[in-house]
């Protein structure tokens, strides 16, 4: 009887073993319903759905971005790794093509229906509304299927795995601040080096003509001192004995004013008279 139970036993426990272990097993993925398909759907630059008979649509708003929307048929869209290979998965990549070169200026792989094309690289920051050369704006683009290892649905049995638009004459606006990351040319505007040039500006030398005040004496002839002009005014010494040392402007660098103050002729010669 008690090898009776053993044996009894032993069977319970295979029996429960082979269950647990095809309980782990995993499940075999579905089959897809058809071969994949995929259409795309409509393209947006930011004022309604590109229409060629429509101007308004063909213009970019000033984010920069053209929208693609897609339509799928029996494909399941993942993020990179996670299919585990099952069939008619992965992701969508979406290309942007222009006609001065075969190969994509963008390429976006995404997970969703729907993708963002940023081409604010594309745009001439000398001319906001002009694309950089040898860029035309005449765009075409591509949406395809890839697996997860980055190869294109193979199409069988009616299916395609890609799309592409027609040709897409694409405006840039107006009116729009520099894309972002384009923002270095303030340089253009702080031209504060230039503008301290004191010998364009700063003609101290001219001002600073202490000879003709400068008539205490003898000695007034301190207008051939002053030649602070070229270096923006360092010192108009109105004299040999034309009094104080006419400063004709030392700081002209900054704004360059250094004319202005070299008026040491003047000043020297009312101090000379008294002598």
């Amino acid at each position: 009887m008690l090898r009776t139970v053993r044996a009894l036993g032993s069977v319970t426990l295979l029996l429960a073993l082979f269950e647990a272990c095809s309980s782990n097993e995993a499940t075999p993925p579905t089959p897809p319903a058809g071969p994949a398909l995929i259409t795309i759907k409509s393209i947006s630059l930011g004022n309604g759905t590109y229409d060629e008979s429509n101007p308004p649509t063909q213009v970019l708003s000033c984010d920069y971005t053209i929208g693609v929307n897609v339509l799928l048929t029996n494909w399941k869209l993942y993020p990179p790794g996670l299919c585990a290979g099952a069939p008619q998965c992965g992701q969508l990549r979406v290309s942007l093509l222009d006609e001065s070169s075969p190969d994509p200026v963008i390429q976006v792989l995404a997970a969703g229906n729907g993708v963002a094309l940023d081409v604010a690289a594309l745009v001439d920051k000398s001319n906001l509304t002009a694309w950089k050369p040898p860029l035309t704006g005449n765009f075409t683009i591509r949406a395809e299927l890839v697996d997860d290892s980055g190869k294109p649905y193979v199409e069988v049995d009616g299916g395609d795995g890609s799309d592409t638009t027609g040709n897409l004459d694409v405006k840039l606006p107006s009116g729009c601040n520099a894309p972002s990351g384009g923002g270095g040319s303030a340089g253009g505007e702080a031209t504060g080096g230039s503008a301290g040039m004191g010998g364009e500006e700063a003609v101290a030398g001219m001002s600073g003509a202490a000879g003709d005040q400068a008539i205490g004496g003898n000695s007034g002839s301190g207008g051939s001192s002053g030649t602070a002009g070229s270096n923006g005014g360092s010192s108009g010494t109105a004299g040999s004995n034309g009094g104080s040392s006419g400063t004709a402007g030392s700081t002209g660098g900054d704004q360059a004013t250094g004319g202005s103050s070299g008026t040491a002729g003047s000043t020297a010669g009312s101090t000379a008279g008294g002598a």
